[in-house]
C-alpha cells in the first residue's frame, strides 16, 4: 500500500524515467507535475506523433521539429529543459550511489516545493512518506546483501568495473519492482502468503 500512493508514484516515475528515458507512461505522469506550463494539447499532440511514428514520446521532444507539431517557442523551450534536467541525472546513474541521486531528482523535481506551497492539509503526511521512501533508499545502499548484476545488454550503459562499488538507482527500482509484483496464480489459493517486517514497513 506505501508504494500505492500518490506522491510515492510520482517520485518513482521520475526514478523510473531517469532509469530509462523512453518509459512513455512515467514521462506522461511527471512531466507537467509540478506543473511547469505544458498543457494537455501539447502532451496530446506529442503521444499521437510517437503513436504515429512509433517511436518513443522522449524521441519526439528530443526531436520536436523534425514532427511539425506548431508548438510555440515558448513550449517547446520548456518540454527541452524537462529533458535536460532528465538526461542529466541520467549521466549520474552508475557514478552516483542510488540513495544521493534519489534525493537530487527528488529535489530538483519541485515535489517537495509544490507539497510545502500548496495547503493541503494532507501534504505534511506526503512530504513524510517521500522522506520515508528515501531513507528505504539509503537503507538499501547501507544493506551489505549482495545484488546480482545485471546481464550485460541491460546496463550498456555502465562504466566498465563500476558493478558492486555502489548500489544503483536501477537495482534499487528492481527491488520495487520485487516487492510491487503480484507474484501470486489464481489457481494458488491453497498456498501461504509470506510478508517480511521490511516489506510490511513499506522499505
Amino acid at each position: 500500500s506505501f508504494y500505492g500512493r500518490k506522491e510515492i508514484k510520482d517520485v518513482l516515475a521520475y526514478l523510473r524515467l531517469v532509469v530509462n528515458n523512453h518509459d512513455d507512461e512515467s514521462l506522461v505522469r511527471v512531466i507537467n507535475y509540478p506543473a511547469r506550463g505544458i498543457g494537455q494539447t501539447t502532451l496530446d499532440r506529442i503521444r499521437l506523433a510517437a503513436a504515429d511514428n512509433d517511436v518513443s514520446i522522449c524521441t519526439v521532444i528530443e526531436n520536436i521539429a523534425d514532427f511539425g507539431l506548431g508548438l510555440n517557442a515558448p513550449t517547446q523551450a520548456r518540454l527541452a529543459d524537462f529533458m535536460v534536467m532528465i538526461k542529466r541525472f541520467s549521466a549520474l546513474l552508475y557514478t552516483t550511489d542510488a540513495h544521493t541521486l534519489a534525493r537530487q531528482i527528488i529535489l530538483s523535481s519541485g515535489i517537495i516545493k509544490h507539497l510545502r506551497d500548496d495547503d493541503d492539509p494532507d501534504n505534511p503526511n506526503r512530504i513524510e512518506n517521500i522522506e520515508e521512501l528515501l531513507n528505504g533508499v539509503q537503507e538499501f545502499c547501507e544493506n551489505d546483501e549482495e545484488i546480482t548484476p545485471d546481464s550485460p545488454e541491460d546496463r550498456l550503459d555502465a562504466p566498465s568495473g563500476s558493478e558492486g562499488s555502489f548500489k544503483t538507482l536501477d537495482q534499487f527500482l528492481q527491488q520495487v519492482l520485487l516487492l510491487t509484483s503480484e507474484d501470486k496464480d489464481k489457481d494458488d489459493s491453497d498456498k501461504v502468503s509470506l510478508m517480511t517486517i521490511h516489506a510490511a514497513k513499506g522499505l
